[in-house]
């Protein structure tokens, strides 16, 4: 199953490197780096990269809104995708 990290360990205006980023939300270094290519700002200057409180609560937001779509009256949540669909035969 999926983790859901919480964002109330993130401090919004101090950096964290991705091992304190991950430890924060309860994942590892590997995933809060992978999320750069999925559009989470990096600050790439310096060594080691930094990442900005502000702009992971701001990702980890944004991905919550993404998963958490509302269904139609005519639809329920799929127990396996996690997707609104119909149900089947229309119950």
């Amino acid at each position: 199953m999926a983790k859901r990290g919480s964002t109330r360990k993130i401090r919004k205006h101090r950096l964290y490197t991705y091992q304190e980023a991950g430890d924060a939300l309860g994942f590892t270094a590997h995933t809060t780096r992978s999320w750069c290519s999925a559009g989470l700002r990096v600050m790439r200057a310096s060594v080691p990269h930094y990442i900005l409180g502000a702009d992971l609560i701001a990702f980890c937001e944004q991905r919550k809104a993404k998963r958490s779509a509302p269904p139609n009256m005519d639809q329920m949540y799929c127990f396996t995708c996690k997707e609104p669909r119909k149900p089947l035969w229309g119950m």
